[in-house]
């Protein structure tokens, strides 16, 4: 009995450097989807407003911890507008964010929120291995076209100088979600997509949905501290 019961469980560990400690998570291995169930818990939706405080849009982001920090990563373009941002959690909580760190080649940002998410749990920051990664399965979670948390899937088909393509579905709101590998490492954040439709037919149909996704392993755990050190926080 005790046999049959392990059999249906698998274990996931994150490592926290900082602490030197592990985490130990029980998964039933006949319905869970590590990186499925990370993307879903860390999301958040991104409200940004002008200078004048009008509503200018919205992205998604999600929700992490690299020691004794959480901090929020999504993509740059989000939040490069001048003007106040917004941290939006499922429950519709919204918190007001600080832009800490901005990185414009590689389209991905870091916000901070003073205090803890009310609802939003923080997944651990570690990436899937660089090497060999084309036709691999991702998952994220985002808010296309204000539609929010919903989960997106696909494959990589390309991996191409800092950023991968892969073959699924997004729209506009989902700029900012991280991907996450099967295994609950991130992939990297969603920056654009591209949409080809059958122009020969004049139909509108959709014919592919490519979505680019910058990666950002340069951000590791110390560049996390130094980020936090010059914001003062």
């Amino acid at each position: 009995m005790l046999l049959n019961l392990l059999l249906l469980f698998s274990c996931h560990f994150d490592y926290d450097e900082d602490f030197n400690t592990f985490d130990m998570q029980l998964y039933d291995i006949r319905t869970f989807n590590v990186g499925y169930e990370k993307s879903k818990k860390s999301s958040v939706m991104i409200e940004a407003y002008n200078a004048q405080n009008i509503f200018s849009g919205h992205g998604s982001g999600n929700y992490f911890y690299s020691g004794p920090r959480k901090f929020i990563i999504t993509a740059n373009h989000v939040v490069e507008r001048e003007g106040t941002i917004f941290v939006k959690e499922q429950d519709g909580t919204r918190h007001k964010a600080e832009v800490i760190y901005q990185e414009a080649s590689r389209d991905v940002a870091i916000l901070y929120v003073r205090g803890d998410l009310k609802v939003t749990t923080p997944v651990h920051l570690h990436y899937m291995h660089p090497f060999n990664n084309e036709g691999k399965n991702i998952y994220f979670t985002s808010c296309p076209d204000g539609t929010p948390f919903v989960l997106g899937t696909g494959v990589i088909v390309k991996d191409d100088d800092g950023f991968f393509y892969s073959q699924s579905l997004a729209w506009p709101g989902s700029s900012g979600a991280i991907a996450f590998d099967a295994r609950g490492n991130v992939v990297g954040v969603l920056t654009g997509v591209r949409i080809a439709y059958d122009s020969v037919a004049n139909s509108g149909r959709m014919l592919e949905n490519y979505v680019f996704i910058g990666r950002f392993e340069f951000i590791d755990r110390w560049k996390i501290k130094r980020i936090f050190q010059d914001a003062g926080i």
